[in-house]
């Protein structure tokens, strides 16, 4: 097999904006190309040196990599969202032996302390999906047990409050559900749970937006998704790589649906996972806790809003 690996460092000037679309331009290629066997776009997780993106192509060989490069969807791509960005690349093509090519950990630190997983300068906060469908009075998803959602709205908004006055950055997603992206199983998803002609989370609705209470406020991130985890959209495991993140404290809902699913993708990424219990939500009690026990088990570190400020407390980041 072959890999075409290509190194872009981004000019100076490059908006969040014209990174997305690049980003979403490039990552249409494994559903463009017949011949990619598989592909991936997103920050250079090495992160020496002065390049900020990888892009990776696996083919089968030399003449399928020829028809990838000549393909007139990755020739459009390249010339209309990634040269008028990009400041300096280089591309290198070489062999390899899927079956014997190792795994590079991206965060080599071992730590057992939550002391030292949630340090200020390498942690990000997430608020999963707390929007006004999901978390809200009147929401169009706020059905079954809410004691959970109910709960949850105090200690988070403490929570968005406290990383901000730690200078930890605060990372939301946005879920959308609309006929360009839903796809398949998705479709077959919702029949079989008793949702297959409901309406919520869709772009420009109320439903849609973020809970007034977390509102985010200017220098915040906010990440758009399709799906249940926040890394099927490429920005944010690029947003992370370029804060130089390897802890992320989860918040948000569901626990056991988008929560735990942007958890195991993280967990899968090399991150350090927190999942502040009080600062999560399920519509069901068994749900709740099954969910934090599976992540706990095999994920994340389950813990709490306030024992995570206390910490950040006595290692001065926050006012006692």
């Amino acid at each position: 097999m072959i890999k075409h690996v290509v190194l872009v460092k981004l000019k100076p000037d490059a908006s969040p904006e014209q990174i997305d679309r690049m980003l979403a331009g490039y990552n249409s290629m494994k559903d463009a190309v017949p011949d990619l066997l598989s592909w991936s776009m997103g920050p250079n997780l090495r992160r020496d040196g002065e390049f900020d993106y990888a892009m990776v192509a696996v083919l089968e060989d030399a003449e399928s990599l020829q028809r990838y490069v000549d393909h007139p969807a990755h020739r459009q791509v390249a010339r209309d969202l990634g040269r008028p960005i990009f400041e300096k690349r280089e591309i290198a093509d070489y062999e390899f032996d899927p079956e014997a090519e190792m795994w590079e950990p991206q965060v080599q630190e071992v730590w057992t302390e939550l002391a030292d997983t949630v340090r200020p300068e390498h942690t990000a906060l997430v608020v999963v999906d707390v929007q006004n469908d999901f978390c809200a009075p009147g929401g169009a998803r706020m059905k079954g047990d809410l004691s959970f959602v109910e709960a949850m709205r105090e200690p988070l908004r403490l929570m968005v409050e406290a990383a901000r006055a730690a200078g930890v950055p605060v990372v939301y997603t946005q879920t959308s559900n609309d006929a360009e992206h839903d796809n398949g199983p998705i479709l077959a998803r919702r029949a079989r749970v008793g949702l297959a002609n409901a309406k919520y989370t869709v772009p420009g609705t109320g439903g849609w937006d973020i809970c007034d209470f977390v509102a985010p406020a200017p220098g915040d991130v906010t990440v758009k998704k399709w799906h249940h985890s926040g890394f099927t959209n490429p920005r944010m495991d690029a947003t992370l790589g370029r804060l130089g993140i390897k802890t992320l404290l989860f918040t948000g809902a569901a626990t056991n649906g988008c929560v735990e699913a942007t958890v195991r993708d993280a967990f899968a990424r090399g991150y350090y996972n927190v999942v502040l219990e009080d600062c999560v939500a399920a519509y069901d009690a068994d749900l709740q806790r099954y969910s934090l026990k599976n992540m706990a088990t095999h994920f994340a570190r389950v813990s709490t809003s306030r024992e995570v400020q206390r910490t950040w407390a006595e290692q001065g980041a926050l006012a006692g």
